[in-house]
């Protein structure tokens, strides 16, 4: 009859609402999960500046660092695997 028909609709309503409401959820957990991937890119990226920026200051390095080329790739390669590898590892512990 018409008070079930309407019962139905209703239910198919509430049905609809709460199918909405766990699409907003898992968009919103796929925005705030985006947004700790890059914060964590931007600490590894940071790890890397930091690095670079104590080699570039105008402080007495260590000959073996400052005349040899192989010293300055081998310590530049070192520390881009590092934070690559620190950024791995965090993305490894949000993503479970």
């Amino acid at each position: 009859s018409t008070f079930q028909r309407l019962e139905t609709i209703g239910e198919y309503i509430d049905d609809t609402e709460d199918l909405i409401n766990i699409q907003l959820d898992y968009a919103q957990n796929k925005l705030i999960r985006f947004e700790v991937v890059l914060s964590i890119a931007t600490f590894s990226g940071a790890i890397f500046s930091a690095v670079a920026g104590m080699l570039g200051e105008n402080l007495v390095l260590p000959s073996s660092i400052t005349s040899n080329a192989w010293a300055f790739t081998v310590i530049n390669v070192s520390v881009i695997s590092f934070t690559l590898v620190a950024f791995r590892w965090c993305y490894s512990q949000i993503s479970g």
